[in-house]
């Protein structure tokens, strides 16, 4: 009898924080006046019994552990302002800086998939409003990985080999890996496809100034006494914040993370640039935060249309799934070159987005058993390629004209049969007609 009420106060009591800290806008302690002042000497130390009480609660594990780290942020004089983000927790500090600490779930062991059985020629697509206006006008690609040992790396190396296919390379997309430093993510510019694997925090705040939604990708870079001199005036004007999660060790520790006023600042894309977020919240319409990254994001295209997909939570089949938008897209039929999706028989010809998320899903990827959704949003008007793609070819032998079915760039490209240039007659979205 003593152990069930022992468990029953246990389980009232977490009830209890749960419900008062289940919304930031409910949590409403002392806000200080005036300015605060927080050294890196102090900001480092609380950072250190953040590392030590995340350790001591199994690193955040579980609902009961995150509710019990968040009873101990509100002993914390550093923090003013605590409370639930999702499935993840957030501080202020005194000084108005953000920390995020946010769940990571590992992902679910991989396997292989079933061919699609889709058809060769599937029927045409005669509508005018089904066409995209042009393919993205770069051809650089930018794979970043923000992830550490902890996780499963090797995606982006994957997607690398799906780009640089027998099958795919002919197009010239130039493919480059980098690391999701801040440095590097500074540095985007006219990318024609961004792909970032990170962790993903987003929330709604409590802060000194009232509401606030945040989005947070979090970088490489750990936080320490000489990067906070470093990177000081990104974190006064919030372009930066902190995120704990685990890294290369199951241990959390802290990083910077970019926010939606840092995309605004420093990175933009090419036209019509295809983006994916492989990160929790990618695609959370239910945070404003989230909202506001994904549109920062997509203004920054060089003519303002960009196609964004994203995650609605935290994905555990991120890599099937992103290997498989990628391969679809590209036509690439990579499943030989080391990653974890089939090859198809026969090999299938380029497809848009549309049509490889409803394949996909028809497959039972861009799920997650937890719920979690790849979503996209294109301002594309019409439909979202990364390469041109024949559907069917007819042939008028009285007139000797080969008339090229599929989805083609508006601008006039080159026709060859066996490398040989053939001269073109006409070309449109939908056909081309040639000698």
């Amino acid at each position: 009898m003593k152990k069930i009420i022992s468990c029953s106060l246990v389980l009232a009591s977490i009830i209890a924080i749960l419900t008062a800290c289940s919304g930031p806008e409910e949590i409403t302690p002392p806000i200080s006046a005036g300015d605060t002042i927080i050294t890196v000497e102090e900001r480092m130390e609380v950072f250190e019994a953040c590392k030590k009480k995340s350790a001591e609660l199994n690193n955040l594990e579980g609902l009961e552990d995150r509710i019990n780290f968040l009873a101990w942020l509100a002993t914390q004089p550093a923090f003013y302002s605590y409370g639930f983000a999702g499935e993840d927790l957030y501080a202020v500090f005194q000084d108005g800086r953000v920390v995020l600490f946010v769940h990571t779930p590992l992902d679910e062991p991989t396997g292989g998939r079933m061919s699609s059985g889709r058809t060769l020629k599937p029927p045409a697509n005669t509508s005018p409003q089904g066409r995209v206006e042009d393919l993205p006008k770069s051809k650089k690609v930018s794979l970043f990985n923000g992830m550490g040992r902890y996780f499963d790396p090797n995606n982006r190396d994957a997607i690398k080999g799906i780009f640089d296919s027998p099958n795919t390379n002919k197009h010239g997309y130039v493919v480059v890996e980098k690391e999701a430093t801040i440095a590097n993510l500074k540095a985007v510019s006219d990318d024609a496809v961004f792909y970032i694997h990170t962790h993903g925090g987003a929330g709604q705040l409590h802060t000194k100034k009232g509401p606030r939604p945040i989005m947070a990708l979090w970088t490489t870079e750990l936080v320490t006494a000489g990067t906070e001199v470093t990177y000081k005036t990104d974190l006064d004007e919030e372009r930066l914040c902190y995120t704990f999660a685990t890294h290369h060790t199951e241990a959390s520790e802290p990083h910077y993370a970019i926010t939606s006023l840092f995309v605004r600042e420093y990175m933009s894309f090419g036209e019509n640039c295809f983006i994916y977020l492989d990160a929790c919240n990618g695609f959370n319409e239910s945070i404003p935060g989230n909202v506001t990254f994904r549109e920062r994001m997509i203004a920054k295209a060089t003519n303002q249309k960009a196609t964004f997909v994203g995650w609605t939570e935290s994905p555990t089949t991120y890599k099937q799934t992103a290997q498989f938008v990628f391969d679809r897209l590209l036509g690439a039929n990579a499943g030989a070159t080391g990653g974890i999706i089939s090859q198809e028989d026969p090999f299938q010809r380029p497809f848009d987005l549309d049509q490889v998320f409803a394949d996909m899903r028809s497959e039972g990827l861009g799920v997650s058993p937890n719920g979690a959704e790849l979503k996209y949003k294109t301002t594309v008007e019409r439909e979202v390629l990364l390469r041109p793609t024949i559907e069917y070819v007819e042939v008028d032998e009285y007139t000797s004209r080969m008339i090229i079915y599929g989805l083609f760039p508006s601008e006039q490209g080159h026709v060859g049969v066996n490398n040989v240039s053939v001269a073109v007659d006409s070309w449109s979205p939908y056909g081309i007609t040639c000698i």
